[in-house]
C-alpha cells in the first residue's frame, strides 16, 4: 500500500492526499470497506500520510495479510515572500512636548492577509538629534481570516524610522 507525498507553501488550507495505491495483490472481496490515507497538515511542518485500512467488522483480520505500507509525507513550507514592516519617520518644531509616532507601514504582504504593528520611539529636545523609531517586533501580527499566522512567514524584515525636533524659530 502506498500513500502520496505532497508539499505546498502555507495558504491557510489543509494539505491532504487521501488516495492509496495497492501495488500488488488485493483484499478478499467483502472484507475491506476502504483504504485511505488520513494525513493532514495546515501549518508549516511535516507529517506522515498515514494509511488506514477500514475493515468490515467480524470479517477483516490484518493477520491474514502480509501488508507493506509505504507512507508518504505531507509538507507545508513557510511563505517565502519577503514582508517588510517600516516604522514611520517624523519631525516637528520644538514645542516642549515629546514627539512619537506609532505608525507602521508594510510591504510585500500577499492578498488576503492583514496585520497589526506599532513603533516605539520618542524625542523631546533638539539636542537629542535624530532618534530611531523602531518597529516593536512583539506588536507585529499577521492575520488570515482572523487567525494569527505570523509564524508562517519565513522572511520578515524590519526598517527603523527617524524622529527629530527642529529648533523653534523666534523673530
Amino acid at each position: 500500500l502506498k500513500s502520496e507525498t505532497a508539499s505546498k507553501e502555507f495558504d491557510g488550507t489543509a494539505l491532504t492526499r487521501p488516495d492509496v495505491t495497492i501495488t500488488a495483490g488485493d483484499f478478499v472481496k467483502g472484507e475491506v470497506e476502504s483504504v485511505e490515507a488520513t494525513g493532514s497538515i495546515t501549518e508549516a511542518g511535516t507529517t506522515t500520510n498515514t494509511i488506514q485500512i477500514n475493515g468490515v467488522a467480524g470479517k477483516y483480520k490484518e493477520d491474514n495479510y502480509k501488508i507493506t505500507k509505504d507512507e508518504g509525507t505531507l509538507t507545508i513550507t513557510k511563505i517565502a515572500q519577503k514582508v517588510t514592516f517600516t516604522a514611520a519617520s517624523d519631525h516637528k518644531e520644538y514645542d516642549g512636548t515629546a514627539l512619537s509616532n506609532e505608525t507602521v507601514t508594510m510591504s510585500g504582504l500577499p492578498a488576503g492577509y492583514n496585520f497589526t504593528a506599532s513603533a516605539v520611539g520618542s524625542v523631546t529636545h533638539v539636542n537629542e538629534g535624530k532618534v530611531k523609531n523602531v518597529v516593536n517586533k512583539d506588536s507585529v501580527h499577521i492575520y488570515k481570516e482572523g487567525k494569527d499566522v505570523t509564524n508562517q512567514f519565513a522572511d520578515i524584515q524590519y526598517t527603523d524610522g527617524e524622529l527629530s525636533i527642529t529648533p523653534r524659530k523666534l523673530t
